[in-house]
């Protein structure tokens, strides 16, 4: 996931991986990077993962899939 705009504190949209109890702002130019399988190659629910609501007029992004 590669942020294109940055977000300050208290605009929202961050990416929440609500199983893992993280959450990441956005950063231009900063790029989040996650495996989604575990060792053996079966999925891992862990990364599930969603936008927290905007408060910001916009937030872009790109998804790019390795």
């Amino acid at each position: 996931l590669l942020y294109l705009t940055t977000l300050a504190e208290g605009e929202g949209g961050e990416t929440s991986f609500e199983l893992l109890g993280a959450r990441v702002r956005p950063q231009a130019g900063a790029a989040l990077v996650w495996p989604n399988v575990t060792a053996d190659g079966w999925p891992d629910p862990r990364t599930k993962h969603a936008s927290l609501p905007l408060n910001a007029e916009e937030k872009l992004v790109a998804n790019l899939w390795l």
